[in-house]
């Protein structure tokens, strides 16, 4: 059995009032999708379970048994396609007539209605009936006379009953014959004429036509000519084009005045062609209207001012330029911008100067009168060679610069007279010869790495160490505690500090202002606060980073859930801000994110709106929304 319609939407969040996800229209949709799969979906085969009958000829006879359509509800011709039957009318030899909704006519032979002939070419079929109740058109030629009486063998008056010509006569006017004789001939004359003469039978002519005066008859069919109609008629248009016209007698055209109804023509839907919708300003265009709305009146202003600034000599190959002769408006290459119509204030000149050459110098090489001309800096001074001296108790006294900074000259001369280095209190190492180094001694509280000296708690015996002033130059690594009297000063910038002002009380300094007090019971700040604040355009699924940012400023370009957060800390609190771009936008909220009432949120129905709305951490996992502010602009 194919998978029928069962609705998707149980939790009825598609209701007056409710906010309406996606995923509950996709669920929705989903659902009416599979039903009419064409492979998984209800076949319509008229099977159990599958539904009515529906094959190309449409459903199937009986196969709704319920009325699904209101009585009277479509007019058949305007509401249907394809031919009906809508009156039966009984023509020549066939009686019964029917008409009106629901009727059942019965149709029957009425052989009586035929035409009478006398004519025996009329008669080349018979309609007869076999013994085997067949029906045929005997041709007249093929029945046998055999099958009848005899020539002479009935007797008219004696072997038959009811009436009979004996003698024909035809009397009337323009009629003239007579016969009484058996196998006599009757022939019927007249006077009949299709000239307007009187006490004559009318007769076409050979194009069909006749004269006459006054013919007094109820007549049918139509008129080859006419001046009015005998009652004039009246046109009213109803509906979304409404308009009257009065005394329409058929005597000349007519003109209706129409009125279409207010808000009765949905562009795009009943109308053809291309229309703008909405106008949105791009990049230098600024509009002064709304970006879309019915009967929103735009001015678009030039703003080159929204441009983007280059620093690239390359981005300017074209610039917009007017022509004052006609006001004609051009994009002109820079190369053909002639510098000497622009204001020279620089003095700047494009004339070619005098040199003709250029010839090396002192101490230069190269030169030239033409092309590319290359000077390089001539060998001299001093030779390349290695200088100084490597002999113990000899330095490097001077040495000597050039004015082209080449050194010329290294003077070498004795040292001095340090014989030895030795070790001192909390030092090892030293020596008397050779490269001498001496090291931080390591020792009880004390541990030396290649790049640090770690301090512990004890470095005696005793109690922690006091220092009357310390400068460390570096990191101070795994120290338990510090004990200060008074201040900590940033170096270099001494009105910048950390001050311990009183017994549990603390500041924080900066430019010789304080910023923050520490006081036993509570924190007073001096300056503002600035929170971070996340600027971004959204859509879709959304999970707000609440570790970084306490307030949010989201343009949506789409609408947006709002997902569970895992940063949210309890006791912040802050603002999100949403700017509806293009459209009318929704929040759907995730199941941590709770309004009054559980109400949800409902944001502005107009594109471009700004909406505030606050929030407060009151514990993980359960963020309070406050009452949205709509349409700020």
């Amino acid at each position: 059995m194919g998978t029928g319609y069962t609705r998707n939407d149980t939790a009825n969040n598609i209701a007056d009032g409710n906010v309406i996800n996606a995923s509950d229209l996709d669920g929705e949709f989903d659902a009416i999708q599979a039903a009419f799969n064409a492979s998984t979906g209800h076949s319509h085969d008229g099977t159990t379970g599958e539904g009515p009958q529906i094959g190309t000829g449409g459903i199937a006879d009986l196969a709704v048994t319920t009325g699904k359509i209101a009585n009277n509800a479509v007019t058949l011709g305007t509401k249907t396609s394809g031919n009906y039957v809508a009156t039966i009318t009984a023509g020549t030899g066939i009686s019964g007539n029917a008409t009106g909704e629901g009727s059942t006519p019965t149709i029957s032979v009425a052989l009586n209605g035929l035409t009478t002939s006398t004519t025996d070419g009329d008669g080349d079929y018979f309609v007869v009936v076999n013994d085997s109740g067949g029906q045929r058109k005997l041709t007249k030629a093929n029945i046998a006379v055999s099958g009848f009486n005899t020539a002479n063998g009935i007797a008219l008056g004696t072997d038959t009953t009811g009436n009979y010509i004996a003698t024909g006569a035809v009397s009337g006017v323009g009629l003239s014959g007579s016969a009484s004789a058996e196998g006599a001939t009757f022939t019927v004359t007249s006077n009949a004429t299709s000239a307007n003469t009187a006490s004559t039978i009318v007769a076409r002519s050979s194009s069909g036509n006749f004269s006459a005066g006054t013919i007094t008859a109820a007549l049918s069919g139509n008129a080859s000519t006419a001046t009015t109609w005998q009652t004039a008629r009246s046109l009213t248009l109803s509906g979304d084009v409404t308009g009257t016209a009065t005394g329409i007698d058929g005597s000349g055209n007519i003109a209706v005045t129409t009125t279409i109804a207010a808000n009765s023509v949905a562009l795009g839907t009943d109308t053809t062609g291309n229309y703008v919708g909405t106008i949105t300003g791009g990049t230098g265009i600024d509009s002064t209207g709304a970006t879309s709305g019915e009967g929103i009146a735009h001015t678009l202003n030039l703003d080159l001012n929204e441009l983007p600034t280059s620093t690239a000599n390359t981005d300017g190959d074209y610039f917009v330029v007017v022509d004052s002769a006609d006001g004609s408006q051009h994009k002109l290459t820079k190369a053909n911008i002639a510098l000497s119509g622009m204001n020279n204030d620089a003095g700047w000149t494009s004339n070619v100067g005098d040199i003709t050459g250029v010839t090396a110098g002192t101490n230069l090489t190269g030169g030239g009168t033409s092309g590319t001309v290359t000077l390089n800096m001539a060998t001299g001074g001093i030779g390349a060679g290695t200088y100084g001296s490597t002999t113990d108790g000899t330095k490097i006294d001077t040495i000597t610069v050039d004015a082209y900074g080449r050194v010329t000259a290294v003077a070498t001369g004795a040292t001095g007279d340090i014989t030895g280095v030795t070790a001192g209190d909390g030092l090892t190492g030293g020596g008397t010869v050779g490269a001498v180094t001496l090291n931080v001694g390591a020792g009880t509280g004390v541990t030396v790495a290649a790049d640090t000296v770690s301090i512990g708690q004890d470095v005696a015996t005793t109690a922690s160490p006091s220092f009357g002033g310390l400068n460390i130059n570096g990191n101070i690594n795994a120290v338990d505690d510090i004990y200060l009297a008074d201040q900590i000063i940033h170096e270099g910038d001494t009105d910048t500090y950390i001050q311990f002002v009183a017994a549990n009380e603390m500041r924080v300094v900066t430019g010789g202002s304080e910023n923050i007090r520490f006081r036993n019971a509570y924190i007073q700040v001096y300056e503002n606060v600035q929170g971070s604040v996340e600027t971004a355009s959204k859509t879709g699924s959304v999970t707000p980073d609440m570790q970084n940012y306490n307030s949010f400023v989201w343009t949506l370009t789409g609408n947006i859930t709002l997902n569970n957060p895992t940063t949210e800390l309890a006791g912040s609190s802050g603002v999100f801000i949403f700017i509806h771009s293009g459209a009318a936008r929704t929040v759907s909220l995730g199941t941590e994110w709770e309004t009054a009432g559980g109400a949800g949120l409902t944001l502005s129905s107009t594109a471009g709106a700004v909406d505030i709305v606050p929030y407060f951490v009151q514990a993980g996992a359960n963020i309070l929304l406050g009452t949205p502010q709509l349409g700020f602009v």
